[in-house]
């Protein structure tokens, strides 16, 4: 395994769900009197090759899982990239302008799990430039940003844009030492005011992006 997997019946678990692990599908109330069913998307590269699969993060390493209309998105296989992610549902398209408001033709929900052991950060916006630091607000018109605790979600639908989606951070990698450099992940010093760094003085982070194939983004950090 090559970098922190993205587990469904594990994330099922950790945010009080019902899995039925033997099946592809895990249900529970979503907290709004109704209730969700986790999917594996069966889209990208990356689907079903162990890369993005159906194991929790592992204690050493951060986690997150990347969710759209329910259903767990896998990365690409990207040569230098570990959380490149096709489009989804198929055929969906976005609105490009910078001045919003966010939206993507058939996308009803996207969020953001925490699947790991420990806190991570995020920063989401539908307009990019650079210097963004997990957890912090910068005053954008369309943004969220908080630190997640273990098993807790986040609905970033209001800014998803497709394109680039988040910022994460967390004081434990996202991937294995060995995984190989990816140009989409590195390490900021720990930011003053951001909690969840358990004494670390190092944040790692990694950007999640939605693109139709591999490509080089610029680094946000």
């Amino acid at each position: 395994m090559n970098r922190a997997s993205l587990g469904l019946c594990a994330l099922a678990a950790a945010i009080g769900f019902s899995p039925s692990c033997g099946g592809s599908t895990a249900s529970s109330d979503n907290g709004d009197g109704g209730s969700d069913a986790f999917s594996s998307s069966s889209g990208g590269q990356g689907s079903g090759s162990g890369s993005g699969g159906t194991d929790a993060a592992p204690t050493g390493l951060a986690g997150f899982a990347f969710i759209v209309n329910d259903v767990v998105q896998h990365p690409m296989t990207c040569v230098s990239e570990h959380w490149e992610f096709p489009p989804f549902p198929a055929g969906t398209s976005c609105d490009p302008s910078p001045n919003g408001p966010p939206g993507c033709s058939g996308v009803l929900k996207a969020y953001l799990v925490n699947t790991g052991h420990v806190p991570v950060a995020y920063y989401a916006t539908n307009a990019w430039s650079s210097g963004y630091v997990p957890g912090e607000l910068t005053g954008a018109q369309y943004e969220l940003a908080g630190v997640l605790s273990a098993g807790a979600q986040v609905n970033i639908t209001s800014v998803f844009d497709g394109g680039l989606t988040a910022l994460v951070g967390s004081a434990e990698p996202f991937s294995e030492p060995d995984a190989g450099y990816a140009f989409d992940e590195g390490s900021i010093p720990w930011p003053h005011g951001v909690s969840g760094s358990g004494g670390a003085t190092t944040m790692y982070v990694a950007l999640v992006d939605v693109q139709p194939s591999c490509i080089r983004v610029a680094q946000q950090w």
